[in-house]
């Protein structure tokens, strides 16, 4: 569980009161002075002095102040702080928690990233509807998110909303969606840190070396480069959720690429795979790590009465690597993703994966990154949509910039534009390739995620980017797939 605290659970006695700075040395006088004052005088000043700028206590600002601070809260760690540290705040909160919940979740994820948090909640399999006809429920409920996608989600809204809900939305944000950032991004960022040393001479430096010089978030992070990675958690989450449960049967993964993936620009979906390619590198590590003590023939399973056909609570990991990746993480979802990056010790990473493993025959989000994937999608009824049109037409698409840290958290609007790294790789022309057109190793840098300042600010990075892709045999086998590349 997250460290970040409850917003909604706090015991309003142990809640100490937040007062004024400290102006205790405002009418201090110097040394040399003091003499030839009048002590009495000074008193009476003093008092006087004091009695005008006697600093006024947080506590005791009017009803009317304290609201207008709450709803003006920056994130939803902000607001926990502060109705923990005043028992005046937090009784001003649940006078009205949806108001202040609804205004500080848009604030802190802006307009845009509220949408999937929002879509992510909503496309939960107690959430979607009956799985009579399955593929008909989850097509329906694509639809439905494109809408919001397109209309966006308002505080509105929200405030309609079950307060149990919108506290759900608050509780999966703070405790599983914002950690998860956090150690992603200190990952990529020092694989990329990592990769420019390399290729600049630096083959002293050992893996994870930069991570210690990487600030934690948000520090450091600017608001575009948050909303993009919150963005590829809360999609992944949500692809989760529609094609891993008893649906997933349904769909093939061209018609995966086809109704789902066709719904985001390319690079929103290098977004969701950066993502699954961190939870799949982290994944494979624990497997490693656990794979003789869940395997069948370990000793500790000789006494089970099912020995020699697979004992209870037995994988067959080294055999159906693939089939248990594709269930476990689909099944696990951004949960399992939290845990597994959090969790160390042996013994509590096995008892995680025995309670999490699923095997699964069926394709899942790997499978549908495949360059077959996209080109059976392209061949099929209406398969090459207006965004592969403008691939071949070689369509502009040039940088416009990322916006500026001071904007309004609500008003960022360039996580809707290509990034920087993905302007440079296609040469500012419009491309509609994804996955296994482009290299795993720019996936475990973040490449997408990042804004032009911080590709200026590291040395050689753009040089290390552009020299990995030209050479890169993803680059070749676009180039060959399509000929107007």
């Amino acid at each position: 569980m997250s460290t970040i605290p409850s917003i909604y659970g706090v015991a309003e006695g142990s809640a100490p009161a937040v007062l004024g700075s400290d102006q205790s040395g405002s009418n201090t006088a110097s040394t040399s002075s003091a003499s030839q004052i009048n002590t009495a005088q000074w008193e009476t000043d003093g008092a006087a002095i004091s009695d005008e700028q006697q600093p006024i206590s947080l506590e005791s600002l009017p009803a009317e102040i304290r609201i207008h601070i709450l709803k003006s809260m920056p994130d939803l760690k902000s607001l926990g702080f502060l109705i923990h540290a005043s028992p005046a705040y937090f009784a001003q909160y649940r006078l009205d928690r949806r108001t202040f919940l609804c205004k500080t979740l848009q604030q802190d994820l802006g307009r845009d990233v509220l949408v999937d948090a929002y879509a992510a909640f909503k496309s939960r399999s107690s959430k979607v509807g009956p799985r009579t006809i399955t593929s008909r429920s989850v097509t329906d409920f694509i639809d439905l998110y494109g809408e919001w996608r397109h209309s966006g989600i308002n505080v509105a809204t929200l405030e309609s909303m079950p307060l149990v809900d919108l506290r759900w939305i608050t509780w999966f944000h703070t405790s599983t969606v914002r950690p998860l950032a956090d150690r992603f991004s200190k990952w990529a960022l020092a694989n990329l840190k990592y990769a420019v040393a390399m290729a600049i001479g630096g083959e002293r430096i050992q893996p994870g070396s930069t991570l210690s010089q990487i600030c934690g978030w948000p520090n450091g992070w600017s608001k575009t480069e948050q909303r993009r990675i919150l963005r590829g958690f809360y999609r992944f989450d949500i692809f989760c959720h529609l094609f891993s449960g008893k649906q997933r049967q349904a769909f093939h993964h061209e018609h995966i690429a086809r109704i789902f993936f066709s719904q985001f620009e390319p690079w929103e979906v290098e977004e969701m795979d950066c993502v699954y390619t961190w939870i799949q590198q982290r994944y494979q590590e624990v497997v490693t790590e656990v794979k003789w003590d869940l395997h069948p023939n370990n000793p500790k399973f000789a006494t089970d009465p099912d020995y020699e056909l697979k004992p209870e609570g037995a994988f067959t990991l080294d055999r159906d690597d693939d089939e248990y990746l594709n269930g476990t993480i689909g099944y696990g979802g951004l949960r399992l993703a939290l845990h597994m990056s959090k969790t160390e010790d042996h013994d509590q990473l096995v008892d995680l994966m025995t309670k999490y493993l699923k095997r699964s025959q069926v394709c899942f989000f790997q499978d549908c990154m495949h360059d077959v994937s996209q080109v059976e999608r392209r061949g099929g009824v209406n398969g090459f949509g207006y965004k592969d049109q403008a691939e071949q037409r070689r369509e502009a698409m040039p940088f416009i910039g990322d916006d500026d840290a001071s904007e309004a958290p609500a008003m960022v609007s360039s996580i809707c534009r290509p990034p920087f790294a993905w302007v440079l790789l296609w040469d500012a022309m419009y491309c509609n390739l994804y996955g296994a057109y482009l290299p795993d190793e720019i996936r475990r840098w973040g490449y997408v995620m990042w804004d032009e300042r911080r590709w200026n600010s590291i040395e050689c990075a753009k040089e290390t980017l552009t020299k990995l892709w030209a050479s890169s045999s993803q680059f070749k086998m676009a180039k060959e797939d399509w000929e107007w590349l």
